[in-house]
Parts: structure tokens; C-alpha cells; sequence
């Protein structure tokens, strides 16, 4: 496994209807990834205590720069409902890790001295938990992709198939016209590639994101992809797939 540092992370949030690239204006990210709540299920016959794992969740801490044509535009009016977000940890590889969750934004403070440092904010994200979020997992795009028609993207090797479930994120940035359809596809083989059953994410022909999640045990081939599919003209979208 090779380390990395953390050049080219980036982090995305929107609903379903909002999709925002806030790489520009954030200048460090904290603290995400994924805790489990632990359970105790001790007995009078346990030697020491026991504890079985719960629902899992997640804090991610974003460190800004003030900018009021991009992150405060998104972060000042504390959005009340649930926000999908992604973060690429290898943002433009094919492959790369990546981090994706639904959550609620939990606060937005500023702060600044008068000509020794620009205002800066903090922001925090508290994840929704619950079995289908938060998930480690794979970017089906080579980061922030731009695509003029219909088209299969490259796949990315599992080198085994996983019949544990999966989940996975899109956002899709702009789409100069038309509609998109991305779907997610398995194969066993790199040659014949079938649609895996509920990988289709809702139908967009404008900004938005979206979280979708297998049913329970589902079985996942070796390679996955995402296939682009409709009529649409010039759409930028990011995808990230986990295997459970």
C-alpha cells in the first residue's frame, strides 16, 4: 500500500438538489473517518466486560478560508437537513480512496485579527450513522470528470468479488443540457458488465447529489463501473463506490 499525503484531497457537499466542490476554499480537514458505537452485553459470567459493536458514524472538521462567493455561501445558512458528502483522498486517480456520508451540518464559526491573518471558519459535519453510512470506499471517477455523451467508464479491479453489500455517491456538478442516467455496473470478467440491481442513481438534468445502498448481503462481481447513460450535453460528476 502506497502512503499519501494529503495534496489533492477534496471535499464535496450538497443535498439532493445542491452539489458544491469547496476544495478552493478549505485549507485542512479533520478527524474523518468512521467510530462505532460500543454496546456493553456484560453478564455475571464475564470475567471482563464484553461489548458487542453498534451503529457506526462519523465527524469530519473542515478548516476554511472565508469566501463569500463559495463556502459561505453553502455553510452560513446551517442547512437543517441531511448533506451528502464525499471526500477524495486521491482526487484524479481512478480507483483512489475516498470517503462519502450523509450528514448534518453542525455549526459555522468565523474568526480573524485585523491585518495579521485572513478570517478563516470552522465547520463540522455530524454523520446521520445507520448501517448504509459513513463507508471508506473507491472514486469510479478519475476525480471530477467531464463527459460530452453516453459512455462506459474505465472499471476499477477489486481482484476478488464481496457478497457483503455495497454503497455509493454521485455529484454531479453542471450539465450544460439533456438528462443524465449513471448507473453501476459489476462484471466477473471485464467483458460482460450487467447493471447491479438498485445501482441506479435518480435521474438528473441539473446540479445534484445522491447516496444510494444495496439490500443487505448483496453480492458484488470483481470489476465495477459506471456506465453514463441518456442524452445530455457536457456534465461534470464524480462518483465513489463501497463495498461492505
Amino acid at each position: 500500500m502506497a502512503k499519501t499525503n494529503a495534496l489533492n484531497v477534496r471535499l464535496y457537499a450538497g443535498s439532493g438538489t445542491s452539489s458544491k466542490d469547496l476544495s478552493g476554499d478549505v485549507s485542512a480537514l479533520t478527524n474523518f473517518g468512521i467510530s462505532a458505537n460500543l454496546l456493553s452485553v456484560s453478564t455475571l459470567a464475564d470475567a471482563a466486560e464484553a461489548r458487542i459493536q453498534g451503529s457506526q458514524s462519523s465527524t469530519i472538521g473542515v478548516s476554511s478560508f472565508f469566501d463569500t462567493s463559495l463556502g459561505h455561501t453553502v455553510w452560513s445558512g446551517l442547512p437543517t437537513g441531511d448533506q451528502n458528502v464525499m471526500i477524495p483522498m486521491q482526487s484524479g486517480t481512478l480507483g483512489g480512496a475516498t470517503l462519502h456520508t450523509k450528514a448534518l451540518q453542525a455549526n459555522y464559526n468565523t474568526s480573524g485579527d485585523a491585518g495579521t491573518s485572513p478570517v478563516s471558519c470552522e465547520v463540522s459535519y455530524e454523520s446521520t450513522g445507520g448501517s448504509d453510512n459513513p463507508a471508506f470506499g473507491v472514486s469510479l471517477t478519475a476525480g471530477k470528470i467531464t463527459s460530452a455523451s453516453a459512455e462506459n467508464l474505465a472499471d476499477v479491479d477489486n481482484t476478488t468479488a464481496t457478497t457483503n453489500g455495497w454503497t455509493a455517491c454521485l455529484f454531479c456538478f453542471s450539465i450544460a443540457s439533456g438528462s443524465i442516467i449513471v448507473k453501476l455496473q459489476d462484471s466477473p470478467d471485464d467483458v460482460t458488465y450487467t447493471d447491479l440491481t438498485g445501482g441506479t442513481f435518480s435521474t438528473l438534468s441539473g446540479v445534484g447529489s445522491e447516496i444510494i445502498a444495496s439490500a443487505s448481503g448483496a453480492s458484488v462481481a470483481r470489476y465495477v463501473r459506471a456506465s453514463l447513460t441518456s442524452t445530455y450535453g457536457t456534465a461534470v460528476l464524480a462518483v465513489s463506490f463501497n463495498r461492505k
